[in-house]
């Protein structure tokens, strides 16, 4: 079975837990990571909400810097360029891509987002809670400031690819807008559907609709809120969100972005990575063809990752 997530907080969970790949107690440990043949997850750093941003600018580096340790100690690999993630694959290595979720860390400061990408990171998930100096969050009503604007024209010139995950309407508007006028693809890395669960986190059918036509990707969370609006889900949960975007979107733009580590409350058969395979069995019962299932699971987020990483 192969794997391609595009979300999880387990590098900074294992940094404040004083934890590595081989405790028991994180969603996403060596011994489940063994049991897929090929497996690449998006591992992301969110600005901690009790740090001011230059703490938490500070605090990055020092979980960037136990996550490199740890994977070096594992064997895997931190991938900065297509033809090292597309090497780890075929060499059936884990692979690790770096991305920063609520940039409020760089703020538009050229030099720091030049030293978080020279630092591994080729996501940026803009907004997180709240209005920072970048914008507006998804429980707001305001859009990016001049700052935040600067900084997706930056991500643009720098080649990093922005996520509309957490933003408000308006935030993910202008993302789009900024994507769109320089030809850049958008993702949004964790988020489920409005129109099945209208939770104020999830994203609306007509970004739904333009992160496809922009050829970017959807991966579907595990956050049960997210899933039913409630504190207990189920796999089939995911599914419902899953079905919905393949359905609008053709089979190209829904993938995995499941949130572990990053959530208070798992959905019932999904406590870490290994429920992935109870995922998949589901998707085979349900009648969903083998093709279609690889796209999801792993081809649609891969293909995306090394056309534009």
């Amino acid at each position: 079975m192969d794997i391609c997530d595009l979300h999880c907080d387990t590098a900074y969970e294992m940094w404040r837990r004083g934890e590595s790949f081989g405790s028991g107690s994180l969603d996403i440990t060596a011994e489940q990571i063994g049991k897929f043949s090929k497996y690449v997850q998006l591992a992301a750093f969110c600005a901690p909400k009790n740090m001011t941003d230059d703490e938490a600018y500070d605090c990055f580096f020092s979980v960037h810097d136990k996550f490199v340790r740890e994977t070096e100690a594992y064997g895997y690999r931190i991938c900065r360029t297509p033809s090292e993630l597309a090497a780890s694959v075929n060499d059936g290595i884990p692979a690790f891509v770096m991305t920063v979720e609520d940039a409020r860390i760089i703020g538009c400061d050229a030099a720091r987002l030049h030293r978080i990408y020279d630092a591994g990171v080729r996501v940026v998930t803009p907004l997180w809670g709240g209005e920072t100096v970048i914008g507006g969050s998804y429980e707001t009503d305001a859009g990016l400031t001049d700052a935040g604007k600067k900084l997706m024209e930056l991500c643009a010139q720098f080649g990093i690819i922005t996520d509309i995950s957490h933003s408000s309407y308006r935030s993910a508007d202008d993302i789009l807008n900024i994507a769109a006028k320089h030809g850049k693809p958008v993702m949004a890395s964790h988020s489920c559907a409005y129109s099945v669960n209208p939770h104020m986190r999830n994203i609306h059918d007509c970004h739904i609709r333009a992160i496809a036509d922009s050829g970017g990707i959807i991966g579907v969370n595990m956050y049960p809120p997210h899933l039913t609006g409630e504190k207990t889900a189920t796999l089939r949960d995911v599914l419902h969100h899953i079905r919905y975007i393949t359905d609008m979107t053709g089979e190209d733009t829904a993938a995995l972005g499941c949130d572990f580590d990053g959530m208070d409350v798992h959905a019932i058969g999904a406590e870490n990575v290994s429920c992935l395979d109870d995922l998949q069995k589901m998707l085979v019962s349900e009648g969903i063809r083998d093709d279609i299932i690889r796209k999801i699971f792993f081809k649609n987020a891969f293909n995306f990752l090394v056309n534009h990483l």
